[in-house]
């Protein structure tokens, strides 16, 4: 659990999005403040909840530990077929990994991860712990069904992040993450089709490191998460902007609206 991809908080964000198609619409008061412990809300609140825990998990991981890359990456698939590659490659100042597989549980998948060193403002090949200053770390996934049912969901994912100041207590990242779902279904006898697109900007989020312990034991200072949602379903669209304020004790403020109603609230990430 915590080692999930981005793509998987994002998506039961998304999906939670559906649940609150036109229920604003039955506030009786009117009102633009929502109750954030309406029962209503609660999945949405617990959606939000885990996109923050896995952009968190995914982004410290690399903070704490930069140089596991790129040998630590984490193997969930079966032995290598004859169509399917895992090249790396250092170029350009970049380590870039890509891992294609065109016959894994009917599915096709690509992940393609490139990372940079800085020692200042120079770009370096190797990882010198008491020197690095700063890692850039871009991420692309697909998943892609190659099966003959009905019923499936393709996804592509991107990552761009950068870290500064590594040697320093007030240590940052800042960047973006893009995701979208095409969920296909049946309904009624016939297929359906929803769409998902995701984004979320990191706006120079400090965080503290303590490098006794698991990379998980770090957490947040300051800075901003900013989420944006928005889903199409047959006839249906909904769209959510969420911003989340970090605390100097790791502790998340959160303002989420859907055109209509807005709720705030706080709660402290987990990163699972």
């Amino acid at each position: 659990m915590l080692r999930q991809s981005l793509a998987v908080g994002l998506f039961l964000v998304l999906a939670a999005t559906l649940t609150f198609v036109g229920c604003s619409d039955d506030n009786p008061t009117n009102s633009t403040v929502g109750d954030p412990n309406a029962p209503a809300f609660q999945p949405m609140k617990a959606a939000i909840a885990q996109a923050v825990d896995s952009t968190l998990a995914m982004s410290l991981k690399f903070a704490y530990k930069p140089n596991r890359y790129p040998s630590d990456i984490d193997w969930e698939w079966p032995a290598l077929g004859p169509n399917d590659s895992l090249l790396y490659n250092y170029v350009g100042d970049w380590h870039v990994l890509y891992l294609g597989l065109s016959t894994a549980f009917d599915y096709s998948y690509v992940y393609v991860d490139s990372a940079r060193f800085w020692e200042g403002t120079t770009a370096v090949q190797y990882f010198r712990s008491p020197y690095i200053t700063g890692l850039d770390l871009i991420r692309h996934q697909t998943y892609t069904y190659t099966g003959s049912g009905d019923d499936y969901t393709n996804i592509s994912s991107s990552l761009d992040l950068s870290f500064r100041d590594l040697q320093d207590p007030t240590r940052y990242f800042y960047g973006d993450a893009q995701v979208t779902i095409d969920d296909y279904y049946v309904e009624g006898g016939s297929q359906k089709t929803a769409r998902y697109e995701f984004t979320a900007n990191a706006d120079d989020i400090t965080y503290s490191v303590d490098h006794a312990n698991p990379w998980y034991d770090s957490y947040p200072t300051g800075g901003t998460l900013t989420l944006t949602a928005a889903v199409e379903r047959d006839d249906a669209s909904v769209e959510w902007d969420i911003t989340i304020e970090f605390q100097s004790n790791g502790a998340a403020q959160v303002s989420a609206t859907d055109g209509h109603l807005t709720y705030s609230y706080t709660f402290t990430p987990e990163y699972n």
